[in-house]
């Protein structure tokens, strides 16, 4: 009796690692590839905005020239004549500084 249940439990346990080792030849072997898709796209034109009005100062990018995000494609020209680059670091704070002292004086 003891060796019938201890047959029975190794032929049980025989075919759950069959089973086992089946399934995970099935799901390793049926795993979908993934879609390489290939070819060209054709533009003719691109549209590039900015998010700040202005004129076009100067274009630092020439046609089909690679460029990465955050390069600097172009100068953007205020109404008030400065440009981007002018209104940064110490040109405002010179300005900043020429304003309060006209608004003392009168």
């Amino acid at each position: 009796m003891e060796k019938t249940n201890r047959n029975l439990w190794m032929g049980i346990g025989v075919v759950i690692a069959v089973v086992a080792i089946v399934a995970l030849i099935g799901i390793v072997a049926l795993r979908p590839e993934p879609e390489v898709l290939m070819g060209e796209v054709a533009a003719s034109e691109y549209r590039v905005a900015n998010k700040v009005p202005g004129r076009l100062d100067t274009l630092y990018v020439q046609e089909s020239q690679m460029v990465k995000a955050g390069d600097t494609l172009q100068s953007i020209l205020r109404a008030n004549g400065l440009t981007e680059k002018q209104l940064s670091g110490p040109f405002v704070k010179l300005l900043v500084s020429l304003i309060f002292f006209y608004k003392s004086l009168g």
